[in-house]
């Protein structure tokens, strides 16, 4: 809806109820549930964004949801990443002292592989 001086009023009217109608702790934390996985919070996202379509939540409120939840995506791929990491230096070093010992990398003493 355009701003107009004609529809102040209804949209004056319209953030009110949007502000009379917010949601408690409770109904947040039930509908959102926890953020655990990525499915998580792409379900979260999704929610947040029909809640601010809704007048559910303000735009500050809504805004302020997505980044948090953006901020822990970010910090859940950096920890899968370094995980990642971790398991291909493992594998390295795994290689290293294979090829010290004088073995082929990746086979396996008496398996024929």
């Amino acid at each position: 809806m355009t701003f107009t001086k004609a529809n102040a009023s209804e949209m004056g009217a319209r953030g009110g109820r949007a502000r009379a109608r917010h949601l408690t702790l409770e109904q947040v934390e039930s509908a959102l549930g926890p953020l655990e996985t990525e499915q998580d919070a792409k379900r979260r996202l999704e929610r947040l964004g029909v809640w601010c379509a809704a007048g559910l939540v303000s735009g500050s409120q809504g805004g302020s949801a997505v980044r948090a939840t953006e901020q822990w995506l970010r910090a859940h791929s950096e920890e899968l990443d370094r995980e990642r990491l971790h398991q291909a230096e493992r594998r390295i070093q795994e290689l290293e002292e294979q090829l010290a010992a004088g073995a082929a990398p990746g086979r396996v003493y008496g398996t024929g592989r």
